[in-house]
């Protein structure tokens, strides 16, 4: 349920970048959309709520990577569009901001449309919004003869993650099945204020919340993105596991391959509901999140679909399933 941003970015040298294609929508479609061979691509939904000044251009590139695309115009609106500054030479010091009012999607969106009946739905929200969000769309699926519960995967709202809002998140964790901040959120809901990032302290404060419940039945998971530090998997089933990015630092090249992470979480987070929908196992799910957001990092933008015959396509001149066998295998090597 994200959306689909067109964003300005700025560097801290050089001209700003325009007419980008972004938002947590474009990004997590991305990285469920890596892993699924062209003639499967139908089976992922991918609902854009755009203005009438959405450019054709925008909208050619969206449609070649065949989703099940339902293009709602507003013709009356202006598409949603941002800026965002980075303002140190390591990407991690950034400011986002909205330049047009936002065109949000809704549980009611999906109404009367296959994508109500979705495996698994991703949303980006504050506390409160997602458990409105959860109970919305459990009526509507009940409304349309489906008692499924999907997969949902929460990525919290960055301005919601305050101290004052920890209770609120305990309560929303336990509505959903997957609680993803990144560690830079996670730290903020109980720390006021800047602060260190210690990853000691990222892994309890995760454990934190998986001691007081994720999921209905407390049997979810946490999932915590962490950049160049890779990612934090725990549940109360699975042992609490850091795993490193596809792309280590190296001391002489640093990450010569990094060169945007605008959406990296985001296409984590869609690579990961794949992989766990394919292997009902975090660890591996986490393994395609970690490829998945690889893609998203190698230019500004969006990777380069192209396809070499039948169902073998190339994101970026690579394979992803075979990155993904090369990251498992340095994992056991």
């Amino acid at each position: 349920m994200g959306m689909v941003v067109l964003d300005e970015i700025h560097f801290p040298s050089g001209q700003p970048l325009k007419e980008i294609i972004g938002g947590s929508g474009s990004y997590s479609t991305l990285g469920a959309r890596l892993f699924v061979v062209p003639s499967q691509s139908s089976s992922i939904g991918w609902l854009i709520k755009a203005g009438k000044d959405f450019p054709a251009s925008a909208h050619r590139r969206i449609e070649s990577w065949g989703t099940n695309l339902l293009f709602k115009r507003e013709a009356d609106r202006m598409t949603t569009r941002g800026r965002l500054v980075y303002t140190g030479t390591s990407h991690t010091r950034k400011h986002f901001e909205y330049l047009t009012p936002t065109l949000t999607i809704s549980p009611s969106d999906f109404c009367d449309t296959p994508m109500l009946h979705s495996l698994c739905f991703h949303t980006l929200a504050e506390p409160v919004e997602v458990i409105h969000q959860v109970q919305d769309l459990l009526q509507l699926r009940k409304a349309a003869s489906n008692d499924a519960k999907p997969l949902i995967i929460w990525e919290p709202r960055p301005s919601s993650c305050i101290p004052a809002n920890l209770d609120a998140f305990r309560e929303a964790a336990r509505t959903v099945d997957i609680f993803s901040p990144n560690h830079v959120e996670l730290t903020a809901m109980f720390v006021d204020g800047p602060s260190e990032v210690a990853l000691s302290m990222v892994a309890e404060h995760a454990l934190s919340f998986v001691r007081s419940g994720i999921g209905q039945s407390g049997q979810g998971c946490v999932v915590i993105r962490a950049g160049e530090e890779g990612c934090f998997v725990a549940s109360q089933t699975c042992e609490p596991t850091w795993l490193p990015p596809y792309y280590e630092r190296n001391e002489a090249t640093g990450h010569a391959c990094v060169i945007d992470p605008t959406g990296a979480g985001n296409a984590f987070l869609g690579a990961f509901a794949v992989g766990f929908i394919k292997t009902d196992n975090i660890y591996d799910a986490a393994c395609y999140g970690a490829v998945g957001s690889s893609f998203a990092i190698e230019q500004v933008g969006l990777p380069e679909l192209s396809t070499s015959g039948g169902d073998r396509e190339l994101w970026n001149e690579e394979c992803v399933m075979e990155r993904l066998r090369d990251y498992q295998n340095r994992l056991t090597a």
